[in-house]
């Protein structure tokens, strides 16, 4: 029997013993008179769902959902997920989101061991996707921390001549939409009283606090920075070419990144300096609640922000919509002053926030 009508028929039998009816996001049906499960329950309901699936992108994200579970996993339950995310990349070799979750997951949760390895991995990304400048940065990160330096000038070369910068976030935020669209409707799960209330939109709202798709920008900074004190022009040019994709790529992360790669190579202008000042206004509103914060967020506002991710391209326009909706300016005012501090071509130390896709 084939993986999916296997799904099928699973939730065929479940739907005699339960409730549940299929129907799309925000009509979930009439509660029946039927045994309650608890959402724990209904999480695994999902991921077996998905784990059944022919779709490759419905079994790396089941993958995935364990991470929702506060429980630690065992060190078995991390080897098997790992083979799963292994194989379906091998299947898939021109998904950019299926090959970028395996790029950077952990070694543990990679499919990889040392009886086993899969040095190809690393260049998983590169195949998807070679004009996009994300493929690369791990092989430069690798390269920078074993001092293989040829190795990152020439994935920062790829990068520089690379047409964007593009991490896979919105793909992954869609896929999770899409994944629980097609989800069967059961009306018998009882949530906690600080859930949403329709079980898929928590699972949406969980996929949202734990999307982590950074591959981590340490080893391009850092090289960046290494050319600016040896005061290598050719070197400088490149990492300010990818500054500048990354300060046009779609989520706040990718931007401030870029910014900071540009902050190295001391090459930002004076017009620069004032984008990044709409930048980081655009930041505090993505930190500050209730633009943001998937749990201030009233069962509407929570539903008009899957909503707003489908009529959307990416995280910046999702952040604007709601900034919009909530009367905020798309630039900052002229007296403001951010809790990031922004110079003329430097920004004050120190912590900065994180963002997981809104």
């Amino acid at each position: 029997m084939a993986r999916q009508e296997k799904a099928l028929l699973g939730f065929a039998i479940y739907c005699l013993l339960f409730s549940c009816n299929i129907g799309a996001l925000g009509q979930v049906a009439a509660p029946k008179s039927s045994p309650t499960i608890n959402y724990e329950s209904y999480q695994a309901l999902l991921a077996h769902w998905l784990a059944s699936s022919q779709n490759p992108r419905d079994r790396a994200l089941a993958t995935q959902l364990v991470k929702f579970d506060l429980r630690a996993l065992t060190a078995d339950e991390r080897a098997r997920n790992g083979l799963v995310l292994r194989e379906v990349a091998r299947d898939s070799h021109d998904d950019i989101l299926l090959q970028w979750i395996w790029m950077i997951s952990g070694e543990a949760e990679s499919g990889c061991n040392p009886q086993d390895p899969c040095p190809e991995r690393i260049r998983a990304a590169t195949i998807a996707q070679p004009d996009n400048a994300a493929s690369w940065i791990r092989m430069l990160s690798a390269a920078w921390s074993s001092g293989a330096m040829a190795e990152a000038d020439a994935a920062l070369t790829r990068m520089a001549a690379a047409r964007v910068y593009r991490e896979p976030a919105a793909e992954e935020v869609k896929a999770w939409i899409d994944a629980i669209d097609r989800f069967p409707v059961m009306s018998n799960v009882e949530m906690p009283e600080s859930f949403a209330t329709d079980p898929r939109v928590q699972v949406f709202m969980d996929a949202m606090s734990e999307v982590s798709l950074s591959p981590g920008y340490e080893g391009l900074t850092r090289l960046c920075s290494r050319a600016r004190s040896l005061e290598d022009p050719q070197t400088i040019a490149k990492c300010a070419r990818v500054a500048h994709l990354m300060l046009r790529a779609g989520t706040l992360n990718e931007r401030v990144a870029g910014w900071d790669v540009l902050r190295e190579t001391g090459m930002a202008t004076t017009s620069e300096n004032d984008e990044m000042r709409t930048l980081f206004w655009e930041v505090e509103q993505a930190s500050d609640c209730p633009i943001t914060g998937p749990e201030s967020r009233t069962a509407q506002e929570q539903r008009q922000l899957i909503e707003d991710w489908r009529a959307s391209e990416n995280e910046i326009e999702v952040l604007h919509k709601e900034m919009r909706r909530a009367g905020i300016p798309l630039r900052p005012p002229a007296s403001w002053q951010p809790r990031i501090g922004v110079t003329t071509g430097d920004i004050t130390t120190g912590d900065r926030p994180r963002f997981n896709a809104i």
